[in-house]
């Protein structure tokens, strides 16, 4: 196994390393004993902001949809350039044992000068553009997808989500299991380090097969 967890290294090839190493039982950011090489050091870095992120879309998938929304990978763009887009919903963007999945960038630029109730509403609002497509419905913002933010609790044109709405309730549970989520976005985003979509990717892909 460490031979190939070694030659996987050597070749870049992230997804196979972390998929070894979990099969290993090993972390998937600890290198193989006697082994010189390891993880680019942005996910040695920040492992724990993508298990936190993944975390905060399992709250909204089970408390805004029963679940029944499809797992998704998750991009952090660190593009500096100026942009309002905080984030974005991909349809189609990997694939996972024959089976295509749906992506969400969040953009740190914006999202790492906000809260955690900006960044829990951000990832609702592109849940809900998972929710259309996995139903089916065409993309956009809507009257199908108005009503739906809605009745999750956010009110977008005037900024609001409603007290004791199922949004609410969320951006509250996020607070108290991770108050130092957007803190950590922070670092992510002024790192020297730099992430990239193929170990974003890889990371995700670990994650469904260890599910």
């Amino acid at each position: 196994m460490v031979e190939l967890i070694t030659a996987a290294m050597r070749e870049g090839d992230w997804g196979a390393v972390l998929r070894l190493m979990h099969a290993q039982r090993q972390g998937p950011t600890t290198a193989p004993a006697g082994v010189g090489y390891d993880l680019p050091p942005f996910y040695r870095e920040f492992e724990d902001v993508y298990r936190q992120l993944y975390w905060c879309y399992d709250l909204c998938n089970s408390w805004g949809w029963g679940g029944a929304l499809p797992p998704v990978a998750l991009f952090l763009n660190r593009s500096r350039r100026w942009t309002r887009v905080a984030g974005y919903a991909k349809p189609g963007a990997t694939a996972v044992n024959g089976r295509v999945y749906c992506a969400i960038s969040v953009t740190l630029n914006i999202c790492a000068r906000g809260n955690i109730d900006s960044l829990m509403t951000l990832l609702l609002h592109e849940m809900t553009h998972i929710w259309q497509f996995a139903n089916g419905r065409r993309g956009g913002h809507g009257k199908d997808f108005k009503n739906e933010m809605l009745r999750l609790g956010i009110d977008e044109a005037r900024r609001r989500v409603r007290v004791g709405s199922t949004a609410d309730r969320i951006c509250r549970e996020a607070q108290m299991r991770h108050p130092g989520l957007v803190s950590r976005l922070r670092l992510c985003f002024h790192s020297t380090h730099r992430p990239t979509k193929g170990m974003d990717l890889a990371f995700f892909r670990m994650m469904m097969e260890s599910r």
